[in-house]
């Protein structure tokens, strides 16, 4: 006779499909389409928190789905949501776990646009910024267009910004990046082809090159950046280094690997570099001038030191993913549910500012919207954003942080992912799984 569990899931599996086949469908286009791996990464985390958040309980049905999103993870954009989906697979009998390391993710995401800002605006010129610079911008990545939004006015007036036209996904990325920056006024961004930015780098006439990362870690106790190979002879961060020019990295906290997995990652690099065309370039410490990230500006080993729980972690005892049940090598063998299991996983939620009581009160508004079918109906799987009576949904993260950070500074905010909990003990209906987000 099938258990309660066993007919459950089958439950679950015919009525669910096309939910979970839409959730895969969404993300896919996204590691297609998006050209910022932290959006990718954000899309990941909302993803598996939808699917998982849902119930006290991950069914099989959902397993596997989770499970299908990190293979795409793996073979399509590794870095850095590889890391993330290696963590998430092995505490998949840990739900709590996982919603709790997710929300971090999500934290840091959130915070860092104004934290990277702030950043630059206050010691911007520790990395080397000053007025009249001349700076090529290798690349897009969200992260670098807020550090130059936080130019101090007196350099961001009169700084010369370059960026490589570099194609991937079909688009400019260059394009990208002069669009995004020149919502600010005050920037102007000239897009150069790559024949043209690698001959004005060897010329000399580039003050700071500045690249992105798809993710850092260390290698016998040396850094190591990774980042797009470029279609040229030579790689921009050579002929910098060649040139005298200053290699400024900027990166978010979340593209930081621990060494067990950097040095599987860093080998495959170096092997495939030797074989085939490669589509990764390893950028070594000893060429970086300065890190920046939304926590300071660093040198490099004031960056080694700053983060080196992160960076000689594993990923059995990753800060923010650890069960006090067992470690991921352990819960990979595991096939019984545990106790843990049991536990409600907590909502991925944000809160901003000092002013609990306004938290109190945005938390009963946030559940009370929920409970409206057809608000709920209309946004599910978007972001939302509490203040005082303002109601703020977006679908775009990034756009939803953006304008609470510029128009309610200071104040108490309350952010969440607009997903039902697990409200409902076992079972739940088709009509309930398309909270999931981006479903």
């Amino acid at each position: 006779m099938a258990s309660a569990v066993q007919l459950l899931e089958a439950v679950i599996d015919y009525a669910e499909p096309e939910i979970r086949s839409a959730v895969v469908q969404r993300f896919e286009q996204t590691v297609d389409g998006n050209a910022s791996a932290g959006e990718v990464c954000i899309c990941f985390n909302n993803s598996i928190a939808g699917l998982i958040g849902l119930a006290p309980l991950i069914h099989k049905p959902r397993k596997e789905t989770i499970r299908q999103i990190c293979r795409i993870v793996e073979k399509k954009r590794p870095y850095p949501t590889l890391l993330y989906a290696k963590l998430v697979e092995a505490y998949l009998d840990d739900p709590p776990t996982v919603i709790k390391g997710l929300n971090k993710i999500l934290v840091d995401k959130i915070e860092l646009p104004e934290r990277i800002r702030s950043v630059v605006t206050a010691d911007g010129y520790k990395a080397g910024f000053r007025p009249n610079m001349r700076v090529l911008v290798q690349g897009y990545t969200t992260t670098t267009t807020y550090a130059l939004f936080g130019l101090p006015p007196q350099v961001k007036k009169t700084i010369k910004i370059y960026a490589s036209e570099q194609f991937r996904r079909g688009q400019s990325e260059g394009a990208l990046l002069k669009k995004r920056l020149e919502e600010d006024p005050d920037l102007k961004v000239k897009v150069l082809t790559d024949d043209e930015a690698v001959r004005r780098l060897k010329d000399c006439v580039i003050d700071m090159l500045i690249i992105g990362t798809k993710v850092i870690g260390v290698v016998d106790d040396d850094l190591k950046v990774v980042n797009t190979y470029t279609d040229t002879d030579e790689q921009y961060p050579s002929l910098a280094k060649k040139s005298g020019i200053k290699i400024v990295v900027i990166a978010g906290k979340y593209k930081i690997w621990p060494s067990d997995l950097f040095h599987v990652e860093f080998e495959k690099i170096s092997d495939a570099s030797e074989k085939e065309k490669p589509t990764e370039f390893v950028i070594p410490g000893d060429w970086i001038h300065a890190v920046l990230t939304g926590e300071g500006i660093f040198s490099v080993s004031g960056f080694i030191h700053r983060y080196k729980e992160l960076l000689y972690g594993d990923l059995d005892n990753f800060p923010g993913w650890f069960s006090e049940k067992m470690r991921p090598k352990q819960m990979l063998k595991h096939q019984e549910r545990s106790s843990i299991m049991r536990k409600k996983p907590e909502q991925p939620v944000v809160e901003m500012g000092d002013d609990k009581a306004a938290f109190g009160e945005a938390r009963k508004r946030f559940d009370s919207l929920l409970e409206d079918e057809e608000w709920y109906a209309k946004n599910a799987g978007k972001h939302v954003a509490i203040v005082g009576e303002t109601v703020i949904v977006k679908s775009d993260l990034t756009e939803l942080a953006r304008e609470v950070y510029s128009e309610y500074r200071g104040q108490g905010v309350f952010i969440s992912p607009i997903v039902r909990g697990p409200l409902v003990a076992h079972l739940m209906s088709p009509l309930d799984f398309k909270g999931s987000m981006y479903s």
